[in-house]
């Protein structure tokens, strides 16, 4: 008996008024059903569908259903969007619960994946985790391959037949082909789903003990080293990060310096970081610092020892003083 071929689904809550929707998943579930010839669904929750819907109708998605009356209730919760979720499962016109061969993919980001986990708990699925790469063989099985033992390997998994949940990031699998998007017209359901009143657990306002945003799920990091040197050199660091959208981190040496908190550390005994870019600035590249960056991030490195191993890792090297080139960076920034 033949399986059933994957169909892919994308989930987005697009809860955030100051920020773009981030339409990856999106983007992810057309590529691939283009790859095997299946069809391509997306599932939209949060005070932003109308701009993330406006995003996602180029795609040429075969159906995207939109949950209507929703702006109210702040601040959302994770739990409180899967029960969206999954009774718009239910409720589409021709809803995937009942499918026993759906992809269900999320942005790669704190949130999302949250609620993919709940949703494969919730679905009997298997939860992928967080994917590097993506995509459909000739055969038709999907492959995807993530990072394992804290980015040291690749594992390349074969998905089988049944329900599935994963998160990706931009150019997983590849990109869409434009010329084949507009052939497939987007039907866009409405669907007003209604959930009880109130938190799904009573939130207690904590004031934050640092301001500024932290390492973990950022896409940039400006990290700094011992190079740096003074404190002055780290407030450039976190100024120059809050004009990115992006956190500071730091070496170990620069955490036993007292430049920054135990929290920001990266590296071999602190945290593992998978951003697009990390700006490593006065740090020399040891192996320990390395191994807690994802291989696939891009580094930039400034650093004013030529020879220092940093260089031959990174996409982009700079030889120089810092204290010359981040006050020009700042400077290009603020224009």
């Amino acid at each position: 008996m033949t399986a059933e071929p994957m169909r892919f689904c994308a989930l987005l809550f697009a809860g955030d008024d100051k920020a773009t929707p981030d339409i990856t998943a999106l983007t992810v579930a057309r590529a691939l059903a283009d790859q095997s010839g299946t069809t391509a669904h997306a599932l939209i929750v949060g005070p932003q569908r109308a701009r993330a819907l406006e995003l996602a109708m180029p795609l040429g998605l075969n159906d995207i259903a939109v949950c209507s009356g929703m702006d109210a209730r702040q601040p959302w919760q994770s739990g409180q969007i899967l029960a969206l979720l999954a009774d718009m499962l239910i409720a589409r016109p021709g809803g995937h619960a009942a499918a026993s061969n759906v992809l269900y993919l999320v942005c790669a980001d704190p949130l999302h994946e949250e609620i993919a986990a709940r949703l494969a708990a919730r679905l009997g699925a298997v939860p992928l985790g967080r994917i590097q790469s993506i995509g459909v063989e000739p055969s038709g099985v999907v492959t995807a391959a993530r990072s394992a033992y804290g980015g040291r390997l690749r594992a390349t998994q074969c998905v089988q037949p049944g329900p599935a949940t994963a998160s990706v990031r931009a150019g997983a699998a590849g990109t869409v082909d434009s010329a084949v998007a507009p052939r497939n017209p987007t039907t866009v359901h409405d669907i007003a789903v209604q959930i009880a009143d109130g938190s799904a657990f009573e939130i207690v306002a904590c004031s934050q003990a640092e301001i500024h945003a932290p390492v973990d799920g950022a896409r940039i990091v400006v990290s700094g080293g011992r190079g740096v040197g003074d404190p002055a050199g780290f407030a450039l660091l976190y100024d120059i990060a809050l004009q990115l959208d992006g956190a500071v981190g730091a070496s170990l040496p620069a955490v036993d310096a007292g430049l920054a908190p135990v929290a920001r550390q990266v590296g071999q005994s602190g945290k593992y970081v998978r951003p697009d870019i990390y700006l490593a600035v006065g740090i020399s590249g040891t192996p320990q610092h390395m191994a807690g960056i994802d291989p696939h991030t891009r580094v930039v490195a400034i650093n004013a020892d030529p020879e220092a191993p940093i260089f031959g890792m990174s996409r982009i090297g700079i030889v120089g003083d810092w204290k010359q080139i981040l006050p020009a960076l700042k400077r290009t920034l603020d224009e």
